[in-house]
């Protein structure tokens, strides 16, 4: 009988101790709103994150495609490049044949000699303005573009941080406000 009234005291007072109030029951249900709130900013943020990727990938792909672009053009300047040095090489050559079979004759000799060497000199100024003029174009587009591309991808860099750390500030706001509300119920 004593054992029997033991047990039924200690239930009486473990029902009134470990009852709920409302006020408790509010509060679980608003911690469990703003645990899904969070749930909702965590998946908006993932999916401006893959966006940012995605940008990040499109943007990466452009200048790829530009310095393709870069890498063909220069590929064909080098090619026009040996194309007149090839030219050159040729007239050299044809003035030299010229000079052999006219040694015989001084006067003709004199005169294509002084032809050749005239559209030699011409040639090798035109080519190497020519090629100094591109070489100088070509520079300050490689310049102009190397620019643009630190400056995109600077931005993108600095853009990617600043929401990095505005998000990991929310979710460490948010973790330490759910902390503290998660004490504050539990106690």
């Amino acid at each position: 009988m004593k054992k029997t009234l033991l047990i039924a005291v200690f239930l009486g007072i473990s029902l009134v101790a470990f009852t709920q109030t409302p006020s408790q029951n509010d509060e679980v249900t608003n911690l469990k709103k703003q645990i899904s709130s969070l749930k909702q900013t965590n998946a908006k943020l993932e999916m401006n994150l893959k966006e940012l990727r995605q940008i990040s990938k499109s943007l990466q792909d452009s200048i790829n495609k530009n310095l393709k672009e870069y890498d063909l053009k220069l590929n064909c300047e080098a090619d026009s490049l040996k194309a007149n040095t090839r030219l050159l090489h040729a007239t050299k050559s044809h003035a030299n044949l010229l000079d052999h079979s006219l040694k015989t004759r001084k006067a003709v000799f004199y005169i294509v000699f002084v032809l050749a060497i005239i559209l030699l000199i011409a040639l090798y100024l035109l080519s190497n303005k020519k090629i100094k003029s591109m070489s100088e174009k070509n520079d300050v587009k490689l310049f102009n573009l190397k620019d643009a591309i630190e400056v995109d991808a600077s931005k993108t860099k600095s853009d990617l941080q600043a929401q990095i750390s505005l998000v990991k500030a929310e979710l460490t706001s948010a973790r330490e406000e759910l902390e503290r509300k998660i004490k504050e119920a539990k106690k």
